[in-house]
């Protein structure tokens, strides 16, 4: 048998598969495999066309296969084959070979168009590895006699399925429309109704026959048709359903419910709209439950927005105000107002105001206890309720509640501790419910309690405030009675240490004058006397043996070169002594009173001299450097002695910080450093640093207070620095400060006024 008379053969083994097995599952598979059998292909694909691409094709995706186990990917076509496969030709396309295939070779694959009711369907491909097996004309010709089949057959199943799909759907709708509580309806393009189920004669009272022919909107409320007009003809433009519309109908008790109503257009088989199908549901129920739980939740929200305004720590007329206001803005009332009495006069005075009906406030400024309905409520201690204003006795203001539309009425006494606080009142243009007044009593309740919390902190305020000024002023007169302390100890000091410098240096003058002038006469009668013996040896040249042993045994040359010098050391000394002396004095302002320009650096160097001996008594015996950098400084204005005892206190406690750094072994090069610079015309700058470690920011906060010190008992008073502050601020209006990071140092600053500045300092 020829290779065509095969093939024809197999096609129609395959058609006749298609007529005699019912199940496409079962033909395809077996007809597919007699053609890949008949032709000589790898495999044979029938593909369906991609619902989502538009037209031309380019993905088809697999339906049915001619290998059971073998598992298809969608065939992809480019543009061109695409077009000609869309216009019914056969098209041929390359492959490349898949990762886990065992050829290395592409595949060519053949593209065949398959047309159901003229409709484009899908493709039958074949696989085909050798290019030159590829199908020919005649062969295409034989295989279209089966593609013919093969549209009929799927067409057969459409039907088939689309007839099912019809008969399930009609049957499951009867089985809804018994069960179902929901109201089924159509209208047509009219909007008249055309179907109704029976359930709207328990929905809305009707019977169907009562309703067909109807308009859609004639059971609708008046207000409600303008709106159902609206929606129909926005989805009929767009041929589009609605969901989720809420309408009020009218039953045919004349009892208001509502429904909530979804429908979706249909259409004839030309594409023509026909009307709507939809489906209606009772929400009244739930659209009461609803509006009940919005209601309590504003009621919950109201008296969370109280509480948050009551717990804020802000004035009271601020806090009455914010209160009134939301008050007003939740519960939608025309005013709100808040009295607090006032104990000394029994007056309720109006201590906020809010609302959009507010008529002239002055006329409830002040209400006596007993007057209008404020007063009848705060006398009473019972609140005030009513809806019906116009036959309320207490209230006297009946025309403008009338004018201003307010028909309602709540006042509640606010009481905290059988005290009353005062009165709160609102006028409302509705009804108020009985939960609305059961939160309102609620609320009455947290501002009365705001308003005493808030009575009660400015009372203890004025009181603490009182207390707070008393204590100050205990404070300064004990600051005043701690400094004039400091004041007399120091003062004492320095009098009892000038005292004792005065007579040290007196003592120590008048020997030292006496010895420096008689250096000067025994220089001069040394030299009479070496004169004389140098005569007397020109006159004697020869003297006796006696003379000659007495004058080897004197070493008369050695006295001659040495005595000089030993009166020229002497001199020195007492040069030095007295150089010492007069520095004493200086220091201790023996001959200097009074204000007067003042060398600063003068006084710094006076105060080094005298601590010298200091600089290395330290365990280690390091000596400690002193660096100074003076400035081209003016004079500054001051009193002398006092201005040089705080230069003293300052580099005292700098070398005491250095030998308790070196005797604590910090590993450092202890060194003072002291600079001056002449800030402006009227300030000249001293600091005074060292490198000792530095101060915490808890002990700098201290260490000018009188008596305040940091050293072991027994080896500091704490009033150095005390006085050191006392002199350059209050003596002389200048500035101290003192700047210290703990493991670098310390520096005290000195701003001192000049001597062109005016100073009268206190002594």
């Amino acid at each position: 048998m020829s290779l065509a008379e095969h093939l024809l053969a197999a096609v129609a083994q395959a058609n006749s598969n298609l007529l005699t097995i019912a199940d496409l599952d079962i033909a395809l598979p077996r007809s597919l495999s007699l053609l890949c059998e008949a032709i000589g292909c790898e495999n044979a694909t029938l593909f369906e066309q991609s619902r989502v691409q538009p037209m031309p094709v380019s993905v088809l995706s697999p339906r049915w296969t001619a290998v059971a186990t073998a598992s298809a990917d969608d065939l992809h076509l480019d543009l061109k084959s695409a077009a000609l496969f869309a216009q019914g030709e056969c098209v041929t396309s390359m492959l490349a070979a898949q990762p886990d295939s065992l050829s290395v070779l592409p595949t060519t694959v053949q593209v065949l168009p398959v047309f159901v009711s003229d409709v484009l369907w899908g493709a039958l491909s074949f696989d085909f590895s050798d290019a030159s097996t590829l199908l020919q004309p005649d062969q295409i010709n034989a295989l279209s006699s089966f593609i013919i089949g093969l549209g009929v057959a799927l067409q057969r199943q459409q039907d088939l399925c689309r007839s099912l799909v019809e008969k399930t759907a009609e049957s499951r709708f009867r089985d809804l429309l018994e069960t179902i509580e929901d109201l089924i309806w159509e209208v047509d393009e009219q909007a008249v109704y055309t179907y109704v189920s029976p359930q709207v004669k328990k929905l809305l009272g009707y019977a169907p026959e009562e309703v067909i022919g109807q308009k859609l909107d004639a059971l609708m409320l008046v207000d409600q048709q303008s709106l159902a007009s609206a929606i129909i003809r926005r989805c009929v433009s767009q041929h589009q359903g609605f969901s989720r519309v809420e309408v009020r109908r009218l039953s045919k008790a004349g009892r208001q419910i509502v429904v909530e109503s979804n429908g979706v257009p249909f259409f004839d088989d030309q594409g023509n709209f026909k009307g709507y199908r939809g489906i209606d549901r009772d929400v009244t129920d739930r659209k009461a439950a609803e509006v009940e739980l919005y209601h309590q939740h504003c009621l919950i929200e109201l008296r969370a927005m109280v509480d948050s305004i009551l717990a804020r720590n802000i004035p009271l007329p601020q806090m009455l105000d914010q209160c009134t206001t939301i008050l007003v803005q939740q519960l939608n009332v025309g005013v709100v107002r808040v009295w607090t009495l006032n104990p000394d006069t029994q007056m309720l005075e109006l201590r906020s105001s809010a609302g959009h009906c507010i008529d002239s406030d002055h006329y409830y400024r002040r209400v006596a206890m007993g007057d209008l309905a404020i007063g009848f409520i705060a006398k009473s201690r019972c609140p005030l309720l009513t809806n019906d204003v116009q036959s309320e006795s207490h209230i006297q203001r009946k025309n403008w509640a009338l004018e201003a539309g307010l028909k309602a009425f709540a006042g509640y006494p606010l009481i905290v501790n059988e005290q009353l606080i005062g009165v709160i009142s609102l006028f409302a243009q509705q009804d108020l419910p009985d939960d609305t007044l059961e939160m309102l009593s609620f609320i009455a309740g947290e501002i009365a309690e705001g308003i005493h919390r808030k009575q009660s902190e400015a009372a203890l305020a004025k009181s603490e405030a009182q207390l707070r000024r008393k204590a100050d002023a205990l404070k300064l007169t004990l600051s005043k009675l701690r400094k004039t302390q400091a004041q007399l100890v120091q003062s004492e000091k320095m009098s009892s240490l000038g005292q004792l410098v005065a007579g040290i240096a007196h003592e120590i003058n008048n020997p030292v004058n006496f010895i420096q002038g008689n250096v000067r006469y025994s220089q001069d009668y040394f030299g009479s006397l070496v004169q004389a013996v140098a005569l007397y040896q020109q006159e004697h040249p020869t003297p006796s043996p006696t003379l000659l042993a007495a004058l080897d045994e004197l070493d008369l040359p050695f006295i001659q070169r040495d005595l000089p010098k030993v009166l020229a050391s002497m001199e020195m000394g007492a040069d030095r002594i007295q150089t010492i002396v007069s520095t004493l004095k200086v220091f201790a302002c023996l001959d200097e009173t009074g204000v007067k320009p003042i060398d600063v650096q003068s006084g710094l160097d006076s105060a080094l001299m005298i601590l010298r001996s200091r600089f290395s008594e330290n365990p280690a015996h390091i000596r400690i450097a002193v660096e100074r950098d003076y400035g081209d400084v003016v004079m500054v204005n001051g009193v002398v002695g006092h201005l040089n005892q705080v230069f003293m206190n300052l580099l005292t406690n700098a070398v005491d910080a250095l030998h308790d750094a070196v005797a604590r072994q910090i590993q450092l090069v202890p060194k003072i450093m002291i600079r001056t610079v002449q800030l402006n015309a009227d300030q000249v700058r001293v600091e005074i640093s060292d490198n000792a470690g530095g101060m915490s920011q808890a002990v700098q906060k201290q260490i000018f207070d009188p008596f305040f010190t940091t050293k072991p008992i027994g080896q500091g008073t704490g009033l150095g620095l005390s006085t050191c502050y006392q002199i350059v601020v209050n003596e002389h209006h200048g500035q101290i400060s003192c700047d210290s990071q703990v493991g670098e140092g310390t520096r005290f600053i000195l701003h001192l006024p000049t001597a062109a500045m005016a100073l009268t300092p206190v002594v």
